[in-house]
């Protein structure tokens, strides 16, 4: 059984929200769960009420009673038990760590939340738990985010944030795809990607340094012909399906040592991404897992 606590000193930083959120995830790859409610606000309980589905169950639970709950929950074979807790208790707060195998502390990007971590980030250590940072309400392309990221790195470790949500790559390639120290993989260089969503571009700050996303006309090709989609490769509209499909190409290249679609100029390598299929052997590399290349080419 896992059990997940977060904890923070500094209330309305998105606990209960995560919290959720990480039990119906839990529940959606067939755990069974339970949500350990010690916050006396009562959020998670309200919206267990208004959810039609009856899991993942939810226990309202005081800090002295917290031990207990965890045993039971443990007795009847539950795969995750995520607590949530109120801001500004010590002893619910200790109570919620020394029971949890893994602590989340939720963080704003803001001056108040993250002068508030370090007695949270204290007794974590001192009950000799593993924890991680988690931005919340976390504003896209923000600088604010960025210093929150670096500031709460001298703590412990801080959970990725994605760059946009609703992003279309478009030029997913080896050159643009980062191993981090941390073994992170990340994606760079967005220059060619663009919104899934219209963008309102009415408000946009003309001195920012960040790089406007746009929408192609259709009819224009952009991007690095062997790594492209056929619908991107005749210039048609793309979706996230195009990202998946560079991916893929990428993944060939790394097991067979070629791309499946090369040819000696742009337009015969396009012609060949439009036209024609990928060999399914990947026999130029003998040593390569089996299972891998029809995984690839159906992909």
């Amino acid at each position: 059984m896992n059990v997940i606590s977060l904890v923070t000193q500094k209330g309305g930083s998105g606990k209960t929200t995560l919290a959720l959120n990480f039990a119906v995830t839990a529940l959606s790859r067939k755990g069974r769960v339970v949500v350990l409610d010690m916050d006396a606000q009562g959020t998670a309980k309200k919206w267990y009420e208004r959810r039609t589905d009856d899991s993942p169950q939810l226990i309202e639970v005081a800090a002295s009673d917290l031990e207990k709950a965890v045993s039971g929950a443990r007795a009847q074979k539950f795969d995750w038990v995520i607590i949530d807790t109120p801001g500004r208790d010590d002893a619910a707060q200790a109570a919620a760590i020394r029971a949890a195998d893994f602590c989340v502390i939720p963080c704003r990007p803001s001056a108040a939340d993250l002068e508030a971590t370090p007695s949270t980030v204290e007794t974590i250590k001192r009950l000799n738990k593993p924890y991680a940072f988690v931005l919340t309400q976390a504003p896209a392309r923000s600088f604010r985010v960025r210093e929150a990221q670096t500031g709460l790195s001298y703590l412990g470790t801080v959970c990725p944030s994605p760059v946009v949500t609703g992003i279309i790559h478009r030029d997913i390639k080896p050159e643009n795809i980062m191993l981090r120290r941390d073994r992170i993989v990340k994606a760079l260089d967005f220059g060619l990607a663009k919104l899934v969503e219209t963008a309102d571009f009415t408000n946009i700050d003309t001195e920012a340094q960040t790089r406007i996303f746009f929408k192609t006309e259709p009819g224009v090709v952009m991007g690095t012909v062997r790594y492209m989609s056929p619908e991107q490769a005749r210039g048609l509209e793309t979706d996230a399906r195009t990202d998946v499909w560079s991916l893929s190409v990428v993944l060939y290249e790394m097991i067979a040592g070629r791309t499946p679609f090369e040819g000696g100029t742009s337009s015969t390598s396009s012609s060949r991404v439009s036209n024609t299929n990928p060999r399914r052997s990947l026999a130029s590399r003998p040593t390569r897992p089996q299972n891998w290349s029809a995984s690839c080419v159906n992909a």
